[in-house]
């Protein structure tokens, strides 16, 4: 076990430090680490939130499932669960939770629909095509729609649907200056085949990713 966890068990940290030394447990832990700092989420879900991710990346699945076992109820995240956890069954490859992070991802929600699309994507979208090409197309046209659903589209491979994102209207040569975040990660979903897109995309004369999640989005997407 790190010193780090140790510190974690065992200390109340500055949140800076705190910060710092849960990078170290991310980067550096293992399963005796995941282990140690599990009964603390556990217990206290809003308090130890940020310790989802070093026991999600070093329990490996069956950890996780213990999270979902414990945090999900009827297809819902029980109140008080942290959101990132969306992220987490994702990230372990439960399939079984693929229905409800696609309901979140759907949601206009800041919390929960982000960490949903960045768990679903870690995972097969195997016969969900249709229903993810219908979904996002619900919000082609429109100056607001849920951010980050359009993300969905690279995750399907569908690149014509992201370009009726990037039209120019003749007025803006984006759809919106407010939701472009899932647009971006969805050009960055394409891969090799998105490159070309994402950088002329980052080189329009008006590009409004300086602001929100938009540039958070950007570097993901590169």
């Amino acid at each position: 076990m790190l010193h780090a966890t140790r510190r974690l068990l065992t200390e109340t940290l500055h949140p800076l430090e705190r910060g710092a030394v849960l990078e170290v447990v991310s980067t550096r832990g293992g399963p005796a680490d995941a282990e140690a700092l599990l009964p603390l989420l556990l217990a206290d879900p809003a308090a130890n939130g940020d310790l989802i991710d070093p026991v999600a990346r070093h329990g490996g699945a069956a950890m996780v499932e213990r999270l979902h076992d414990r945090f999900v109820d009827g297809d819902r995240l029980v109140d008080g669960a942290d959101p990132a956890l969306l992220w987490a069954f994702g990230w372990a490859g439960l399939e079984s939770a693929r229905r409800m992070l696609f309901r979140y991802a759907c949601e206009p929600n800041w919390d929960t629909a982000p960490a949903a699309v960045d768990g679903l994507v870690q995972l097969r979208p195997d016969g969900m095509e249709d229903e993810v090409r219908a979904a996002v197309e619900t919000c082609v046209g429109r100056s607001l729609f849920p951010e980050y659903l359009p993300a969905l589209a690279g995750w399907i491979g569908d690149p014509e649907l992201i370009d009726r994102f990037l039209v120019d209207d003749g007025r803006t040569e984006l759809p919106s200056t407010d939701c472009m975040a899932g647009v971006i990660l969805a050009v960055g979903l394409l891969g090799a085949a998105g490159r070309q897109r994402l950088h002329d995309l980052f080189w329009v004369d008006q590009y409004p990713m300086i602001w929100g999640d938009q540039p958070d989005a950007t570097g993901r997407a590169m």
